[in-house]
């Protein structure tokens, strides 16, 4: 499928960066799950999985379009059709979907290995695309 945005492939993701990100971002969930357990003991792991729902939702849907993680290696997620700013409806979908990626086998998120825009299911999902930050930058805040 043709878009009007269509990024050159240099421009998109790979999937070790884009790996090394989630693992940063990971590592920052992790920590405030193990705050959060320690405070709220079994009802903390709840509330660390609300955390990630709403860290990813909220800062995929800023014009950075970028988690910590994502920052800290130069790449965001943009929408696949415009390259612009996605919603918050869209970035949600995007995080529930990453689940569903990793369930079996990660599948989901190997998938962008044969696919021609290195689109991940929650990708696919979101309508969305991961590119490097120093071709396709954030807007000026």
């Amino acid at each position: 499928m043709t878009t009007g945005f269509n990024p050159a492939e240099r421009a998109l993701a790979g999937f070790w960066i884009r790996f090394g990100a989630r693992f940063l971002d990971g590592v920052l969930l992790a920590l405030v799950g193990v705050v959060l357990r320690a405070i709220f003991g079994d009802a903390g792991s709840g509330l660390a999985n609300l955390v990630a729902a709403a860290y990813f939702t909220y800062f995929h849907a800023q014009p950075a379009g970028q988690s910590l993680g994502d920052r800290v290696l130069g790449i965001r997620i943009v929408d696949a059709e415009t390259g612009g700013q996605i919603d918050y409806i869209r970035a949600f979908i995007r995080w529930l979907v990453s689940l569903v990626s990793g369930f079996v086998l990660l599948i989901g998120y190997l998938w962008m290995l044969f696919n021609d825009r290195k689109q991940t299911w929650h990708d696919i999902a979101a309508r969305t695309l991961v590119v490097r930050a120093r071709d396709y930058p954030p807007p000026a805040a």
